[in-house]
């Protein structure tokens, strides 16, 4: 280091993950053109926010990282410093450190929350309270108007104790055409994500989510709202959605995010799956199919996946330059996967396998570029003698059959799939030996069941609100329909129900976190979220009377797409099997 660049004022600036990223790099290069040092730290949500809100994709690597913010805000060698999200020895985090100046830009009301509170979860929070108690000097961006009560006692609460708090709220971050389009309020029934990050009226607060998944849920939101909930009708007619929706959601990590960094993802833990699973839901985008992509096709590879499987195959789906997809049920055998008829027998050299047989109801079937396929290598053996291949789908003898014309998820591709002697090299086994097939499916089942219970109560929460809205608008006999006392009634009693299932599904998702969900467990989750989720829609519909049976209404479509929750996955007479069994 020179003595020039030891002259240098050090300023530090974290990135969370609030709307307004442009604010944090505009600042960095302020900073950098007044021949400032600047240590940087970004959180997981601020680099989703930062590619979705800007042109700029943030690299998970910090050394590439740093590279980018310090190119991108023309800085010379030395002069941007990037901190690993796990470097509790950081300079700004320790009371030792340099007495630099601490600069949170966006700062989310979550992290206003955890330093007003001195609940520290993160290096960025950390960093924030270090600042305070040495008597740093510390400055908050808030980007989350408008605020409410506890955000502005808590932004009090900091400017107390020696925080500067420097709102940032303008309201155009959508990049309207006009005032008016800024302003215009979602029609009755439109599909509209809303803007907190919890369902609205909710009065036992998720404690599994912190600061940064907060942001990193608005930012989904967004996206989906502005990439996906305009064309969803259109994909409904054309029974697939788009694969440009695929490809964006790739470049801002919203495939695989849990994908170690090594083979594309972010290195994230599951609650930022469950994040994107319940916004996808509850915007009632079922055509979207990430979730088998992300959270059931990708963990198969990279839990049994060879080396040299997961670095050729993993890249690919986190980018969605392919997408996968999984072929379990035959025409003869749902949940009965003893009972699977396609074969995989090796040739008389031994370096492939002969692949024969059908599947159905496949979710993603039309779209899919991967298929993992559940065979018998074995048929001798039974459930002994089941395998996972990999297989893809331009391979010669491998054939797409129609896409599904299905009751509700009209946008989803559902298709039957057929394997005329297909030649799949041996190296495209799940595993390290033939048979593990069976053990590798119950083993991924419980992870698959909380997915299903997660977008099963998602979707009986918007479908209550989108009620709430209805019947408080809707008139009838000259009063509103919140007026009667069996409105009343009814929305009380599935709030209570709907209250308790998220407690169950929050517990669920803590326990998988801990590697600790059993499958008795999960699948209890799978058939009492579901089955209320269908009761939900059915009373939701009623309440809406006869424009709930209209389509245009997004209850119409939850009602119709919701029936199935209670088939795939395992039906739910197999999940109360299961639990009984337990006993």
């Amino acid at each position: 280091m020179t003595a020039a660049s030891e002259k240098q004022r050090v300023i530090n600036l974290a990135f969370t993950g609030a709307s307004g990223a442009q604010y944090g790099l505009r600042l960095l290069q302020c900073l950098v053109a007044a021949n400032c040092r600047v240590h940087v730290m970004v959180s997981k949500a601020a680099q989703v926010v930062i590619a979705t809100e800007t042109d700029l994709k943030l690299p998970g690597n910090t050394a590439a990282m740093q590279e980018a913010l310090a190119s991108y805000a023309s800085a010379r060698p030395g002069q941007v410093l990037v901190f690993g999200r796990e470097d509790w020895f950081a300079p700004p985090a320790s009371g030792s450190g340099e007495k630099a100046p601490l600069v949170i830009c966006p700062c989310s009301t979550g992290t206003l929350s955890a330093l007003a509170t001195g609940a520290s979860n993160n290096l960025i929070e950390r960093a924030g309270d270090v600042a305070l108690k040495e008597r740093r000097q510390l400055i908050l961006v808030p980007r989350e108007a408008p605020f409410s009560e506890v955000h502005l006692e808590n932004m009090l609460r900091l400017t107390r104790m020696g925080a500067v708090i420097m709102p940032a709220s303008p309201g155009f971050y959508h990049r309207p055409n006009s005032v008016s389009e800024n302003a215009a309020p979602p029609r009755l029934g439109e599909r509209q994500p809303q803007h907190s990050h919890s369902p609205r009226y909710t009065m036992i607060p998720r404690t599994v989510f912190d600061a940064d998944l907060d942001g990193f849920r608005d930012s989904v939101r967004k996206f989906l709202q502005q990439e996906a909930a305009p064309y969803h009708e259109q994909w409904e007619k054309d029974g697939q959605v788009s694969r440009e929706l695929w490809k964006k959601a790739g470049e801002l990590g919203f495939l695989c995010p849990t994908m170690p960094e090594e083979y594309g993802g972010v290195g994230a833990d599951f609650r930022y799956s469950a994040v994107i699973m319940e916004e996808v839901s509850r915007a009632g985008l079922s055509g979207i199919g990430w979730t088998l992509h992300s959270d059931i096709v990708a963990p198969y590879i990279l839990n049994y996946g060879s080396e040299e499987q997961k670095q050729y195959y993993l890249p690919k789906l986190a980018t969605g330059e392919m997408i996968g997809a999984i072929a379990m049920t035959e025409p003869g055998a749902g949940s009965d996967l003893q009972g699977v008829k396609t074969t995989a027998v090796k040739n008389a050299s031994g370096d492939h396998y002969v692949l024969n047989g059908s599947k159905t109801f496949i979710t993603n079937g039309q779209l899919a570029d991967l298929v993992i396929v559940v065979a018998k290598t074995d048929p001798k053996e039974g459930a002994k003698g089941t395998s996972l291949l990999l297989v893809e789908t331009a391979w010669e003898g491998f054939e797409k059959g129609q896409n599904l014309n299905k009751v509700g998820m009209k946008a989803q591709d559902t298709s039957e799939l057929f394997f005329q002697d297909v030649q799949v090299p041996a190296d495209k086994l799940l595993g390290s030996m033939e048979g593990q097939g069976f053990f590798q499916l119950m083993a991924e089942l419980p992870a698959e069941r909380l997915q299903v219970g997660l977008t099963a109560v998602a979707a009986a929460e918007a479908a209550w609100e989108w009620t709430l809205d209805y019947v408080k608008e809707r008139k009838a006999f000259g009063k509103p329909v919140i007026a009667f006392q069996n409105t009343r009634f009814k929305m009380a009693e599935m709030k209570a129900e709907i209250t308790a299932a998220r407690v169950f599904c929050d517990r669920c998702l803590e326990l998988h976190l801990e590697k600790k969900l059993d499958i008795p467990t999960a699948a209890m989750l799978k058939q009492h979220t579901t089955d209320l989720q269908c009761k939900v829609m059915d009373e939701c519909v009623q309440l809406h009377g006869g424009y709930g049976y209209m389509w245009e209404y997004p209850i119409a479509r939850a009602w119709a797409d919701s029936r199935v929750q209670r088939i795939y996955a395992g039906t739910n007479e197999i999940m109360k099997e299961i639990v009984a069994r337990s006993f």
